[in-house]
């Protein structure tokens, strides 16, 4: 697994406990196509991002990511937010689907 800084995994694990109810990382071993449509929390520019799995191919995955608006709120965005992260950037998968809270 790759080395996160402190501040990294202190953000992840607010995520990981709005999510999945622990902390518990689940990293991607392999990169295939039963992935497409899983939850993940990607690292974008040293800060994580829930998404979904779009695509994959050999070494990478076509991700949708939720915009950030403040620590720890995101927001899915009316344009998407679609890239490729490399297998390293795919922090974790998550268990369950977002909770959405109005």
């Amino acid at each position: 697994m790759p080395y996160y800084t402190s501040s990294i995994l202190q953000r992840l694990s607010v995520l990981l406990i709005y999510f999945q109810g622990d902390d518990v990382l689940e990293p991607v071993d392999v990169l295939d196509e039963s992935l497409v449509g899983r939850y993940c929390v990607v690292e974008y520019e040293g800060l994580p991002y829930p998404g979904i799995i779009q695509d994959v191919d050999d070494d990478r995955a076509e991700v949708t990511a939720m915009n950030r608006i403040g620590p720890n709120r995101f927001f899915w965005p009316m344009i998407e937010d679609r890239f490729f992260y490399e297998k390293d950037e795919i922090i974790t998968l998550l268990q369950n689907e977002q909770k959405y809270v109005t």
